[in-house]
């Protein structure tokens, strides 16, 4: 007999010996379970490192999705543009050119050529002081023929190489070859790819000054793409025609186009938050502050939370001026984001100087930050800022005096003339900023008792906005939902195969009961 500290010690030791078996086979079956579970991330992030280097193993997706029809494939790719160009190689991009393009190709010799002239990138070393290189593999057998979609996106790969090696006139010079090559062709397969070369070929011509030749140009494509129902292509060229207008000041012509066209609803999100960000600066510059900031929140809610760093900046900066100019003061949580902290200090100080309704603070950093305003296109919107520090001042001495002369609001204020003090404050009174009243005799300014805000209007408009604002973000997100094509043709086929057994079943219960009629007869 067996010691009963033995079965203590080990309980399975006590089991009969059936009930050990069974243990251990499903231990084995949790195991053989567990381990797909576990290597399915693993062997995903595997695949993914091995796309962003492997350029024929893109070109494979490419040609999937323009085979299968199927667009996955396709966007598998390009949603990993910027890590693709990131680790993108000359010696890669030459390769892909020597193998999928044809020699009698009219692009090759530029295609060859351009590439030539592109420097190696220098690989960060590796631990062990040895260097990492990427290898790609050599050269296949050169294909005697080639899809648009292929030819396209070898043609967006070199022109990524060249504006990376600052080589701007090639990349205009490659980008505009290969745009007139795809306007030829009206595929759907070939709508993503083409809206991304589009954006880089005006990229391009940005980077070299001569944006405003390509207008004419963007306008045709758009009224293309908008004709052919192309809605990738659309909204990428709504957005470059946009940034066109805007970079050379042309807001009314902006307005116009806005005014007759308008982004499609199946429009990726990426480019709807740009249309908002550039329609809340049209909005922001024709004095629409309302519209503007409604715009810019949009786009700022649309955007990625931790990439897109600079857009993210441009919306920030841009909503903290309209917001100021519509009488608020921003939360000072949104100079605090990690990524943006430094870049928003500037605009910290003016809402700082804002608040405090101090025209002097506000001149000084007028001064000191006019290069950074003017780089990011926002000084003209900073300058109407002057009448909100100073309506931001009376608010401010209307709460802490019910008396004041004239003379002494014209030195708190540190305005220019003090002539201009009286006009200044009949303005707001005018505009109720202030509740106030003049005394011009005695020259002082008697301030009203505060009424309550709760027995006003202003409650119910704050509550109907909100609710305004709740139900379009249900309404956005029921257009935004998506699901599978054809769908619904399932559902259709079954209503008729059930509608036609109900009338056969009908026919039926109708002969049958003819036939009980003539029987009773």
């Amino acid at each position: 007999q067996r010691h009963p500290a033995a079965a203590l010690a080990h309980p399975r030791a006590s089991q009969p010996m059936g009930e050990e078996k069974a243990d251990d086979a499903k231990a084995a079956e949790a195991k053989k379970s567990d381990a797909p579970v576990s290597a399915a991330p693993a062997a995903a992030v595997k695949e993914d490192d091995f796309l962003l280097t492997d350029v024929p193993a893109q070109i494979a997706l490419i040609e999937r999705s323009a085979l299968t029809k199927d667009p996955k494939s396709q966007s598998r790719v390009l949603r990993q543009a910027a890590a693709i160009r990131r680790k993108l190689t000359p010696l890669a991009v030459s390769n892909a050119i020597t193998t999928f393009i044809p020699d009698n190709h009219p692009l090759k010799p530029m295609m060859q050529q351009l590439v030539a002239t592109v420097p190696e990138r220098v690989q960060a070393p590796a631990a062990d002081g040895a260097m990492e290189v990427d290898t790609p593999a050599p050269p296949g057998e050169t294909r005697t023929t080639v899809c648009i979609e292929t030819e396209t996106y070898i043609a967006l790969l070199l022109t990524l190489l060249l504006i990376d090696a600052k080589d701007y006139e090639g990349a205009v010079r490659l980008s505009s070859a290969a745009i007139a090559r795809t306007q030829k062709v009206n595929q759907r397969t070939l709508d993503a790819v083409g809206a991304k070369l589009w954006y880089y070929f005006a990229r391009a011509h940005e980077l070299v000054g001569r944006s405003a030749e390509i207008r004419s140009q963007l306008l045709a494509a758009h009224r293309t793409a908008t004709l052919h129902h192309n809605t990738l292509g659309q909204a990428v060229l709504l957005n470059l025609l946009l940034r066109n207008f805007l970079q050379h000041q042309l807001y009314d012509q902006a307005d116009k186009m806005v005014a007759k066209t308008g982004v499609p609803e199946s429009a990726p999100n990426n480019q709807l938050a740009r249309y908002l960000y550039y329609l809340g600066r049209i909005k922001a510059v024709q004095l629409e502050y309302s519209e503007a900031h409604s715009c810019l929140l949009q786009a700022q809610r649309k955007a990625p939370e931790r990439a897109a760093a600079g857009f993210r900046l441009a919306v920030a900066k841009l909503i903290t001026i309209v917001q100021l100019l519509m009488g608020e003061v921003p939360a000072r949580d949104a100079f605090q984001q990690p990524q943006l902290e430094r870049a928003l200090r500037p605009y910290l100080h003016i809402v700082q100087a804002v608040r405090k309704g101090d025209l002097a603070h506000f001149k000084a950093v007028m001064d000191s930050s006019a290069a950074t305003f003017h780089a990011d296109a926002n000084y003209t919107l900073i300058v109407r800022l002057r009448q909100n520090v100073i309506r931001a001042g009376l608010r401010n001495i209307n709460l802490a005096y019910t008396r004041i002369s004239l003379e002494s609001i014209w030195r708190k204020l540190k305005i220019d003339r003090p002539e201009d003090v009286e006009g200044i404050v009949a303005k707001a009174i005018r505009d109720g900023v202030i509740d106030a009243e003049i005394d011009h005799a005695a020259g002082v300014v008697i301030s009203r008792e505060v009424a309550d805000l709760y027995a006003t209007l202003e409650p119910q408009a704050a509550f109907h906005k909100r609710t305004t604002f709740c139900l379009n973000v249900h309404n956005d997100a029921v257009k935004a939902m998506s699901f599978p094509p054809d769908a619904h043709k399932s559902d259709l086929e079954e209503e008729e195969a059930k509608r036609k057994e109900r009338l056969r079943e009908e026919a039926e219960l109708a002969q049958s009961l003819a036939e009980e009629e003539e029987e009773d007869f």
